[in-house]
């Protein structure tokens, strides 16, 4: 049973459809940003606002501590998300109100994604299908009426295919920054009266490790994510290996003991 089925009863990957999103921006910036500047001090930050949906990405470089860019979203948060088709709703309001970040390796080529208005470009497709992925999900609540939380999984189209020429990876799926599911824990946004925005870590997956979620679980492929060294399953880092490769041997002799039977 997988995380939403046992949680709800329910799966969670299908999304409704046909709704327009609204051009609003998120009230909670500066909280967020100060947030973000606590948890990952030192750093210097390139706000993108993208004229097209008012959705702004922030990108926070490499320090010499910490090797690696943070990428994260303001304006998912903008709106409530849409629990009401969920049981328990109610239970689960806190849900509501979420961004999502990224963690990118220092050698990715950032700048060569331009700005958000390059952001559709097919020559900058190899440097930027990380970020245009963290902006369309950060869309998906309000123009699909629904919401995004751990453990969900998309698809990058039906059938799936990667996201640019130059990655494995086909979907993706959404994580909680706790412990061990990255370099460093990250808690949610304090934004006051005892309220807090949920943060989620986009990782983009390989097509079977997006099949293994489906069959067992996000826990399980989590599991599998923390295996791989320092941190690397919750990277967007297109040469990390796949957590779930079967062991050396392991196709032959499943293939050779289906032969016997």
């Amino acid at each position: 049973m997988g995380f939403f089925e046992e949680l709800f009863g329910a799966k969670q990957d299908e999304m409704p459809r046909g709704v327009i999103v609204h051009n609003v921006k998120t009230p909670y910036k500066a909280q967020i940003m100060a947030h973000f500047e606590a948890s990952f001090p030192g750093r210097e930050t390139q706000v993108w606002d993208d004229p097209d949906t008012h959705m702004e990405l922030a990108v926070m470089a490499p320090t010499e501590a910490e090797p690696y860019y943070v990428a994260y979203t303001m304006g998912m948060s903008a709106e409530p998300m849409t629990l009401d088709n969920m049981p328990h709703g109610k239970k689960f309001e806190w849900l509501r109100t979420a961004e999502l970040l990224m963690f990118l390796p220092g050698d990715w080529p950032v700048e060569q994604a331009g700005g958000p208005e390059h952001l559709n470009e097919p020559d900058r497709k190899a440097a930027a299908w990380p970020l245009r992925l963290l902006r369309m999900l950060a869309c998906m609540p309000r123009r699909q009426k629904t919401w995004l939380g751990a453990g969900h999984s998309i698809p990058n189209g039906e059938p799936a295919h990667p996201y640019a020429e130059n990655t494995p990876f086909a979907g993706a799926v959404l994580f909680l920054p706790a412990q061990k599911n990255g370099p460093k824990e990250v808690q949610p946004v304090n934004i006051g009266g005892g309220r807090r925005v949920v943060l989620y870590t986009v990782v983009p997956v390989y097509p079977a490790e997006m099949d293994y979620k489906l069959e067992f679980g996000a826990e399980a492929l989590e599991h599998k994510l923390r295996e791989l060294p320092a941190g690397s399953g919750f990277f967007v880092d297109n040469s990390r290996p796949c957590a779930v490769e079967a062991e050396p041997g392991q196709e032959a002799r499943q293939a050779a003991q289906e032969e016997a039977e």
